[in-house]
């Protein structure tokens, strides 16, 4: 089970949540990663993570 995809409703904030899929171990990451951040909503720590990996892809390429 720990493989299998599961549907993670409400996972952007806001009006009309956008059903995300992603793996248990993932959304458990992702969970730890918003503790670290305070709580704040799924959709900051996701937009943080994906700021990051754009500015550590774009030193690579670089």
């Amino acid at each position: 089970m720990e493989t299998a995809l599961y549907k993670v409703r409400g996972l952007l904030e806001g009006n009309g949540s956008i059903p995300v899929y992603i793996t248990l171990d993932a959304y458990k990451k992702l969970l730890a990663e918003k503790k670290k951040m305070n709580n704040v909503p799924v959709s900051t720590v996701l937009t943080a993570i994906l700021e990051k990996y754009n500015e550590i892809e774009s030193k690579v390429t670089n």
